[in-house]
């Protein structure tokens, strides 16, 4: 099947993956429809795409991507406020 690679511009949750603006992620033009009809993605630069291709390649070593590392940081307590915890 033949893929794009998009640039996510809002939060979006497809096939079970978070993806945070910023991202990059490859789809066919059938699941991209939709998401390019209401905004949520865009088409890729082909620098956006070549560095996708770099970022997928430090994953494949066993480390997290970019989503991860960007859940992770609104889920980590010690990445909080002091002000705002227990307030």
């Amino acid at each position: 099947m033949y893929a794009t690679t998009y640039t996510v511009l809002s939060h979006l949750q497809h096939d079970g993956q978070a993806y945070f603006e910023g991202d990059k992620l490859d789809l066919s033009d059938s699941d991209a429809g939709m998401l390019l009809a209401i905004g949520v993605i865009r088409k890729a630069t082909d620098a956006e795409a070549a560095t996708a291709i770099d970022d997928e390649n430090k994953n494949d070593s066993g480390k997290p991507g970019k989503a991860a590392d960007k859940a992770k940081a609104e889920t980590d307590p010690a990445k909080e406020d002091p002000a705002k915890v227990g307030a």
